[in-house]
């Protein structure tokens, strides 16, 4: 039996029977949630994954906690993102984040790149009202590129140039990750456990930064293009004409 709590009660997440923590060399499961009632701090069973390792866990020193985002989570989706340079206070949303930063989530199974699209469902948005990336306008997206760790099981989405921000504000950010049909699978083909749009953390741009005019355009097409007579050659892709683009004004 040993007892956590979380450092941050801005990402209380709750403790739930299978959630792991590590600290050093030493990794555990909880078996058994014994007591909830004292948020953010929790009496917990665990299953050590080592028990020839002699060591067990130190309580009064910090440990990883690591626990898997379901639809019930939607409003700590921010909890879920590892916001570089990190922010002075973290929750959901998440405040104070440089117009510099890059946005890093991890999966728990190796997740399929060849379905990632930064563009259609692992976005950044600058207009934090859409619900979903499909809505987006040429200017709603931000150009970004999306780095897979090793394992495929960590990515990091990093946006070409600052984002934009003028000095005095606190302009707000929208993370889409899409579920479903639609969204990320991992290697075996198996979508996201969550429903299509619930993973959807803000992010709140630090007043005191300075100021970038960057932006940048995502044209889209809804249909396959056919050219006019004795013009361009013969109907293409769509995805050959999809273009994105940005600039430092």
């Amino acid at each position: 039996m040993i007892t956590l709590t979380y450092i941050n009660p801005g990402c209380d997440l709750n403790v739930r029977v299978n959630d792991s923590i590590r600290q050093g060399s030493v990794r555990a499961t909880v078996s058994e949630v014994l007591d909830n009632s004292a948020a953010p701090t929790y009496v917990v069973k665990v299953d050590y994954l080592d028990p020839d390792n002699p060591e067990k866990f130190n309580t009064t020193d910090p440990a990883l906690f690591t626990t898997s985002f379901d639809s019930a989570l939607a409003t700590k989706a921010g909890c879920f993102v590892l916001v570089a340079p990190q922010p002075p206070s973290f929750g959901s949303p998440v405040t104070n984040v440089d117009p510099q930063a890059t946005f890093t989530i991890r999966f728990s199974k190796p997740m399929n790149v060849a379905q990632l699209n930064p563009y259609e469902n692992f976005v950044l948005l600058s207009n934090s009202a859409l619900v979903q990336p499909a809505l987006a306008g040429p200017f709603d997206i931000v150009v970004s590129n999306v780095i897979p760790s090793p394992d495929l099981k960590q990515f990091k989405l990093v946006p070409f140039l600052p984002l934009p921000h003028t000095q005095g504000s606190t302009e707000t950010l929208k993370m889409i990750v899409v579920a479903g049909t639609a969204g990320l699978t991992d290697l075996a083909g198996n979508s996201l456990g969550f429903s299509q749009f619930a993973f959807a953390p803000t992010f709140q741009l630090q007043s005191t930064a300075g100021s970038n005019t960057s932006r940048g355009i995502n044209w889209r097409f809804d249909s396959i293009f056919e050219g006019p007579p004795g013009g361009p050659s013969p109907a293409r892709d769509v995805g050959d004409w999809t273009s994105h683009g940005a600039r430092r004004g």
